[in-house]
């Protein structure tokens, strides 16, 4: 319990400062459309505990340990995991960077160009990318590459 910071509202900006300062990201959300904030924690290194509804699958691959947010024990479960085993979180944290890399902002705007000049919109949605290292925000679409 010591080792558990609350804090209030944080700025956007110092965002990146405690997904990097974190031991562990958990994400119990039960109704993303799509994980920007799960691919923020990513991008910084967290080792991500995340719902298994919605997109969370789609977004984090095998760089996460997931958990039904509605069941209490599933996500003890999942805690316990890292908190037992740092070489796991190690672990864990290189494969959430390796996999938010992937998801490429320069090939996804070029994707959207391309549907653009047929009339088509890809995936027919436009996401706000938080690039975490730094604070530009980046309007496309992220595709895996």
């Amino acid at each position: 319990r010591d080792r558990i910071v609350l804090v209030d509202i944080v700025p956007y900006e110092n965002l990146p400062e405690y997904y990097r300062g974190s031991d562990i990201f958990v994400f119990a959300s039960s109704c993303e459309t799509f994980g920007m904030i799960l691919l923020e924690a990513m991008a910084c290194g967290s080792a991500i505990a995340c719902s298994n509804l919605s997109s969370m699958k789609e977004v984090a691959g095998d760089a996460a340990i997931y958990f039904n947010p509605l069941e209490i024990e599933e996500i003890a479960e999942a805690l316990q995991k890292y908190l037992k085993d740092s070489e796991l979180r190690k672990k864990m944290s290189e494969k959430a960077v390796s996999r938010s890399s992937r998801l490429s902002i320069v090939r996804c705007s070029q994707c959207h160009r391309e549907s653009q000049d047929v009339g088509h919109t890809l995936l027919g949605m436009t996401y706000r990318i938080p690039r975490c290292w730094n604070s530009s925000i980046y309007e496309s679409q992220l595709v895996e590459m």
